[in-house]
């Protein structure tokens, strides 16, 4: 580890800033989503892309995201004990890793990368059976064949070599330090949550789990950084898009509503008209 400070230095400029961009460097190396958390496990930030589609369709079901929260805290246990890398399959056989950040007898927290699949042909049936058994009709209400082909795919050699990248980074953020999970940061992450995900159902229960803490207390942080509450953003951030579709796109407002995360067109139509005073077909016609 001699070349670790000049490594440091070329990678890993400092601050929230130098630890987002390696996050950032690692997921796009990987193609792995990467998060950050400390030791109590509370998240403390994420690099690279959000959930999967795959990831974001169940995650919407709310026993589907309950699965994936308890399995998580149970990695977290099994990294503990056995002080280095744990991989597992989620519960609907994604393959994730946790890593303990740790100096000495130090524990600062952990490195949890995942969301991705082998490249073996029987996989994509095994992660299909796996969601039929837990949900038989799901898919009557979401396309599961075309959310499957998405998952990023990695050979057992590209595996190990992320897993070796992933080793590499918790040593750089156990000399550097992990960011605090604090209010503004968690403020933070759960806007660059919600930048990500404003086109699925996200609701405040499913973010409180995520982000560990009660409802009040999410929208309490984000108020207090960005004056407004959580669902007030998230509605702003969908309304954004549908009119950047509206003026760019000839797409119906059904599809429109469904890119925006709205539950159907007439829904869609009512939030926009209360916004603007108008409906979205008069918002379209007047920007022509």
């Amino acid at each position: 580890m001699a070349d670790i400070s000049y490594t440091q230095e070329i990678l890993f400029p400092g601050g929230e800033r130098g630890i987002r961009e390696l996050m950032d460097s690692f997921a796009r190396a990987t193609g792995m989503e990467l998060s950050v958390w400390d030791e109590a496990e509370h998240p403390c930030g994420y690099g690279g892309r959000n959930d999967t589609r795959f990831c974001s369709l169940l995650h919407g079901c709310g026993l589907g995201f309950q699965l994936c929260v308890g399995a998580d805290k149970e990695a977290f246990r099994r990294a503990r004990e056995r002080d280095g890398i744990y991989c597992y399959r989620c519960p609907f056989g994604l393959t994730e890793a946790v890593l303990p950040i740790r100096q000495g007898e130090r524990l600062y927290g952990f490195l949890m990368a995942g969301k991705v699949t082998d490249d073996l042909p029987e996989r994509a049936d095994e992660i299909r059976q796996r969601v039929l058994t837990r949900y038989p009709d799901a898919g009557r209400y979401f396309d599961l064949d075309g959310a499957i082909a998405d998952i990023p795919q990695r050979s057992a050699e590209a595996m190990a070599d992320s897993l070796r990248l992933l080793s590499a980074l918790a040593e750089i953020l156990a000399e550097r330090g992990i960011p605090a999970a604090g209010a503004q940061s968690m403020a933070k992450n759960i806007r660059r949550f919600l930048d990500g995900n404003f086109d699925r159902r996200v609701t405040l229960p499913e973010l409180a789990v995520r982000f560990h803490c009660s409802t009040v207390t999410l929208n309490t942080h984000f108020r207090r950084s960005y004056g407004v509450t959580v669902l007030h953003y998230l509605n702003r951030r969908r309304m954004e898009h549908a009119e950047k579709l509206l003026r760019e796109s000839d797409m119906t407002l059904e599809e429109i509503a469904d890119r925006c995360g709205f539950a159907d067109a007439d829904y869609f139509s009512r939030v926009f008209r209360r916004r603007h005073g108008t409906g979205p077909l008069a918002y379209r016609r007047g920007t022509d």
